[in-house]
């Protein structure tokens, strides 16, 4: 139980860092917080998750099957705030104000889609529910240990007391039960594919073309590289390991010794290209 004296205890200060993305190559690039929900078939009113944060399962969740969001890549948003009391605090604290509160942000005409406590459909007008919140003796709202929910926040921070806010691109992807087959979709892991050309660092030539990738989905994909040479072929090379692709956070690149600057980039999961045993695209 949380003892009636943490209602009262002061939230630490959190330093909030920016979250744009560093796009100058001679800056460090911020690793990756990656939230992967994969969903289960839905049970009446109720679709079951599991939860995966950074490659390793944390728990279960679940989201009302009448208002769910589309799957798809999203970007995490950290809020210190909510009127509902849906904020998560030191040692299980949870409220209108702490230190953890993560929204689903970028979904297309719907707002305020959270991670949050709850069990039941009529908890969720599409967020994702991640277990019950429980009251002490005297009414001071947490949420228990063995929860998804306050795994989470353990996972973002590493410590049940921060101090700063971890300087990390948060990245959300959900995926449907119907969507984890293979269907070969060269282009849906595109969106969290990082790349970055320059030229003239090749084959000591000016009109040289080189395009580093850098994998930013939260698990591992097949990427494919095409740069269009300068005599109007292509060049498509896949990243080189096979069975085990492009991991989170590594990068990759292609290059043609004399190029338009012209670039395709192609990517899918790698367990749905070795399932689907996918050709590589040509272009």
């Amino acid at each position: 139980m949380i003892p009636p004296a943490l209602a009262t205890v002061a939230l630490a200060a959190i330093v909030v860092l920016s979250s744009e993305v560093r796009g100058d190559d001679d800056q460090p690039r911020r690793p990756t917080f990656s939230i992967v929900v994969d969903r289960g078939e839905p049970v009446s009113d109720l679709v079951p998750d599991q939860i995966t944060v950074n490659g390793s399962a944390i728990g279960g969740g679940v989201e009302n099957n009448n208002v769910k969001i589309p799957a798809g890549t999203y970007t995490g948003k950290l809020r210190y705030f909510s009127k509902k009391g849906f904020v998560q605090g030191p040692l299980g604290t949870i409220g209108n104000v702490g230190d953890f509160l993560l929204e689903v942000a970028g979904v297309d005409q719907r707002t305020d889609i959270l991670f949050h406590g709850g069990t039941k459909p009529e908890h969720s007008l599409g967020c994702i529910l991640l277990g019950g919140v429980a009251k002490d003796s005297n009414g001071v709202r947490f949420v228990p240990d063995d929860t998804t929910l306050r795994k989470l926040r353990l996972a973002f921070y590493g410590t049940d007391t921060p101090t700063s806010t971890p300087d990390v691109d948060i990245v959300i992807v959900i995926r449907d039960a119907t969507t984890t087959k293979s269907d070969c979709d060269w282009t849906e892991a595109v969106p969290c594919i990082e790349t970055a050309p320059s030229t003239g660092k090749r084959c000591g030539k000016q009109d040289s073309v080189e395009v580093e990738y850098h994998n930013k989905c939260p698990f591992a994909t097949k990427v494919v590289l095409c740069l269009e040479k300068a005599a109007g072929a292509w060049l498509c090379d896949p990243d080189g390991k096979f069975d085990a692709g492009t991991k989170p956070d590594a990068k990759g690149s292609n290059y043609v010794c004399s190029g338009t600057g012209a670039f395709k980039v192609y990517a899918m999961p790698i367990d749905k290209f070795l399932a689907g045993h996918c050709k590589y695209p040509k272009r």
